[in-house]
């Protein structure tokens, strides 16, 4: 009976050492192949592989692969991930450093130079030029726009054509395109700025346009309208050419006196001589000659301070109105020939000895002939 009772006791130690290794048996299951389906799965026990380490806590006995094992699945335990994975981190996109491609145009642009369109792109200051000797002008309708109670058009255009330093030009052509045109105030900063200036020609600019006052639309006869006006230089001594717009009218008081001016031509476009408008230029010594188209002659309009030796005087078709001292002090050489048209000559007109040795004659159309108004001129007449 012992002896029954031990082999008893042997089975039952055996089969409790099977059911122990049982639960220490690791086992490890491949992945399925996805193309075939067919799993895919080894077994090696301990006694195969000679090792009889017992799992440690916390551990199931499963151990993944760590190289292209991603399961793609929310407990994958790989040490990388495959895109797809509920772990899978995208790399970082490589920053590009290069300064000069990398302006973004966005607001947070961190590049050394910037292109134009980005926030932070400075367009490079423009280059200033200092006029040479010789400059011509265009005054367009963008130089109109800029016009304002500090700034003319020609300085506009000036800016427009990035010339800051005028101080060396001696020669200098004014045109107006479109509906640009030139203004005495124009001529005023010509005047305070072209400081070498000695040759100006505006022959070909429009004009600004005033009113002319009762005064002189009684004398002159002519409609209540605007009428296209030129000035702006008086006292500009330095200027000895001058060529007037061809469209002027009006020749604004006192607005070329007192210039260096040695020759003068009145282009057939005026109407009117305001008061004063060429007096004191001492400098003309050539002939003058009023236009047909000059209906009124003003006062002292080319008379000087000084007597003045020049050449020959002619009076247009047209002349209706000679005011007082129109000539004072202008000694000419030749004869004086007063156009039918003419209806009115004041005081003083002429001084002595105005046309030594020539004679006059008197139109027909002569209303009014003022105090000395031919004292002692002409002294070849008997």
């Amino acid at each position: 009976m012992r002896k029954g009772k031990n082999g008893i006791r042997r089975i039952a130690a055996l089969a409790c050492s099977v059911a122990l290794l049982a639960t220490m048996l690791p086992v490890q299951v491949l992945a399925a192949d996805e193309a075939t389906s067919e799993p895919l799965a080894a077994v090696t026990s301990l006694e195969e592989s000679g090792e009889e380490k017992a799992p440690e806590q916390g551990e199931t006995g499963i151990q993944p692969e760590t190289e292209n094992a991603c399961t793609k699945s929310e407990d994958c335990a790989a040490e990388t991930h495959e895109e797809g994975c509920p772990k899978y981190v995208a790399p970082a996109e490589e920053e590009d450093t290069d300064p000069v491609v990398s302006c973004t145009k966005s607001e947070d642009c961190a590049a050394e130079t910037h292109e134009e369109g980005c926030p932070n792109y400075v367009a490079p200051e423009e280059e200033r030029i200092v006029a040479g000797s010789n400059l011509e002008v265009a005054i367009t309708d963008e130089d109109m726009a800029a016009v304002t109670d500090e700034t003319t058009a020609i300085a506009a255009a000036l800016s427009r054509m990035q010339i800051e330093d005028v101080t060396a030009v001696t020669s200098l052509k004014v045109t107006t395109e479109g509906n640009a045109y030139l203004s005495p105030s124009d001529n005023e900063y010509i005047k305070s700025n072209f400081t070498a200036l000695t040759s100006l020609d505006e022959s070909e600019c429009q004009c600004s346009v005033k009113n002319l006052s009762e005064s002189y639309l009684t004398k002159s006869g002519l409609e209540d309208r605007e009428y296209a006006e030129f000035g702006g230089l008086s006292k500009f001594s330095g200027l000895t050419a001058l060529a007037i717009p061809k469209s002027a009218e009006v020749i604004n008081s006192y607005s070329v006196d007192e210039t260096g001016l040695n020759d003068l031509v009145i282009p057939d476009s005026v109407l009117v001589i305001e008061n004063g408008a060429f007096s004191g230029n001492i400098n003309f010594t050539g002939d003058i000659v009023i236009p047909d188209s000059v209906v009124f002659v003003g006062n002292n309009s080319f008379g000087t301070s000084a007597v003045t030796d020049c050449g020959t005087l002619t009076l247009g078709n047209s002349v209706k109105y000679i005011d007082n001292s129109a000539f004072i002090k202008r000694n000419f050489s030749g004869n004086l020939i007063i156009p039918d048209s003419v209806e009115y000559i004041g005081n003083w007109v002429f001084t002595t000895p105005a046309f030594t040795n020539g004679t006059w004659t008197l139109g027909s159309g002569l209303k009014y002939l003022g105090d000395a108004s031919l004292s002692n001129i002409c002294s070849g007449n008997s």
